[in-house]
């Protein structure tokens, strides 16, 4: 070692269980030693190794009742804490301090300083079907409680909350005959079940509702509607006196024939009521008496008497006109229906169709009006209505 060469050497020293730090500083010309210790707090060493020797002397004992979050798994107490005040961490012994029935420190200790022990607390409450409190989710810790109080009850929402509704269930039926109602008030089809787009949206209204496909709708959940709607149909009927129908016989844009009833009655708040008994596929030749024949049989299904019946209004087709004259029945005649006879007849007119032709002209017909009013007009573009059926 040179002459003006200080050395410093780190030196261990042992008093009990306690490592002790020292530094020595060696002169050559003086040969002189110095040693400088630093010596631990004695008292507080030995109030920390009489504690620890408690503590090892307890054993760890799991909390006492029912658990409802995985986090007591890494924690415990000592089994002196007869209250069980202090959460300790069984690796670590240590107190963790919480406030009564609040986890998230828990929770936060093991995050801070038990990452793998965290992630699999995580995968615990995720597939075991236990979430954390609501008092959990606070983003840091809490301050502990400084007094002992009863624990309350916690908050939790299981996974339950994320899986498929019970199809039994009330809020599962409610919904499946809302889908129901909308499909036929407002007739749509039964494959509207089917589009992207309204599963979408079912899925937004309610995530945990599973809809139930096409053939649901169309075997089981419209037939029951139906049975229900005819049922309180029938309680209504059965109360009236007196009551007037309504025939027509059409075809859909598949030329597909159907025979359609309605009936028309006065309630009790004397409001007139329309309500369309049935719609039936009609497939026999549309003659007078097969007309009669379904009328007949479509009134005797829903109970009604004959003899009940005010009238029927048709339109004016032969054989609707000889069904009714089959069965004896008052009939009239659909006012509109004849209306729209009239505006036919009349467009079959050559006359009235080389008038109709010249308003659609749009340019003189506004004068031809006024021609036929006030007398010739001096504007260039009138032409008289006389003339222009000359020119046809």
């Amino acid at each position: 070692m040179s002459r003006t060469q200080l050395a410093t050497c780190v030196m261990t020293y042992t008093t009990g269980t306690q490592p002790v730090l020292g530094s020595v500083r060696v002169s050559s010309n003086t040969a002189s030693f110095s040693y400088k210790m630093s010596t631990p707090d004695h008292n507080t060493n030995a109030t920390e190794r009489a504690s620890t020797s408690e503590e090892k002397a307890d054993e760890i004992v799991d909390k006492r009742g029912k658990t409802n979050s995985v986090v007591w798994k890494w924690f415990a107490y000592l089994s002196s804490d007869k209250l069980q005040v202090s959460e300790r961490c069984k690796m670590f012994r240590r107190v963790v301090p919480t406030s009564s029935g609040n986890t998230s420190n828990l929770f936060h200790h093991l995050k801070q300083f038990h990452p793998i022990e965290y992630s699999e607390s995580q995968k615990m409450r995720h597939y075991k079907g236990l979430s954390q409190p609501v008092s959990e989710i606070s983003p840091g810790p809490t301050s502990p409680s400084p007094a002992v109080s009863k624990e309350k009850p916690m908050q939790q929402t299981r996974i339950a909350a994320f899986m498929p509704q019970d199809k039994q269930s009330k809020r599962y039926k409610d919904i499946t005959k809302a889908v129901t109602n909308f499909l036929t008030k407002d007739m749509m089809p039964f494959s509207t079940v089917e589009n992207v787009g309204f599963r979408k949206t079912m899925s937004v209204i309610d995530p945990r509702y599973d809809l139930p496909g096409l053939k649901y709708f169309s075997r089981t959940a419209i037939p029951t509607l139906y049975g229900e709607v005819r049922e309180r149909v029938q309680e209504q009927l059965k109360s009236r006196s007196y009551f007037a129908t309504t025939a027509d016989l059409w075809s859909s844009r598949t030329s597909e024939p159907y025979l359609s009833l309605t009936v028309h009655f006065i309630d009790q708040d004397w409001k007139l009521v329309s309500l369309c008994l049935q719609t039936v596929y009609f497939p026999e030749d549309h003659t007078g008496e097969a007309i009669a024949a379904g009328l007949t049989d479509a009134l005797a299904s829903w109970g009604l008497s004959e003899e009940r019946q005010v009238c029927i209004t048709t339109d004016s087709r032969t054989n609707i006109i000889k069904a009714a004259e089959l069965n004896r029945w008052r009939r009239l005649q659909c006012f509109g229906h004849r209306l729209n006879s009239a505006i036919e007849k009349v467009h079959q007119d050559k006359r009235v169709d080389r008038a109709v032709g010249v308003c659609k002209k749009g340019g003189g017909c506004l004068l031809i009006l006024l021609e036929e009013e006030t007398g010739p007009c001096s504007c260039s573009g009138g032409v008289s209505l006389a003339t222009a059926q000359a020119h046809q």
